[in-house]
């Protein structure tokens, strides 16, 4: 399979309902995951445990068969993979450690992921806050709708926008977490994770 990438030199001939700035500002958040290019820190680990980089990707051959009525039921399971870091190129602020969580659907065939998480673990309250200052200032800034809520002192916020690439906004969780007794951010790459009550 071969890859051809374009590059448009005027912005008028690039699809209406495309947002490359957005789309940076995400992958960036997300450690390059979405441009191919990941971050050293989790490049081996998406490689082995998901199939979001093109290079680990083989496809389905796309054979149809018409099953005897005794055949072996699709099996599959729903795995959770992670791994933790200490230092994100996006977030100047001291957080005291990141996870990177990938849920996929495991086959004997190979895995699908299914959703990615980015979970930041900070100390101190104003240090989560200016992470979160961050990224508001960041998504208000390429034409994103904002929906916020609060219930039991956890913030909800989702950021959507129009465009039809891969990524189109952001959902983010901000409370105390009580087991780790730090102040928790969890942070989705898509829109729709949060039910507004509002």
């Amino acid at each position: 399979m071969e890859i051809v990438y374009v590059v448009c030199q005027n912005r008028n001939i690039m699809d209406t309902n495309s947002n490359p700035e957005l789309f940076e500002f995400i992958d960036k958040l997300f450690l390059n995951i979405f441009s191919y290019l990941p971050q050293e820190t989790v490049a081996n680990f998406l490689v082995k445990y998901s199939n979001l980089l093109y290079w680990s990707y083989s496809p389905h051959k796309g054979d149809w068969t018409i099953y005897r009525p005794n055949h072996e039921e699709f099996k599959f399971e729903h795995v959770t993979h992670s791994i933790e870091f200490n230092a994100h190129p996006f977030f100047p602020e001291n957080f005291y450690k990141g996870y990177l969580e990938i849920l996929n659907t495991e086959t004997d065939d190979g895995n699908q992921t299914q959703e990615l998480k980015l979970n930041l673990f900070f100390r101190e309250r104003s240090a989560a806050l200016r992470a979160i200052e961050l990224i508001d200032k960041g998504m208000l800034g390429l034409n994103c709708r904002k929906k916020e809520q609060t219930i039991s002192r956890c913030l909800m916020v989702e950021y959507s926008s129009e465009s039809k690439d891969i990524v189109n906004g952001i959902s983010y969780k901000f409370c105390k977490d009580k087991i780790e007794n730090c102040f928790r951010l969890l942070i989705y790459p898509d829109t729709l994770r949060i039910h507004f009550i509002k």
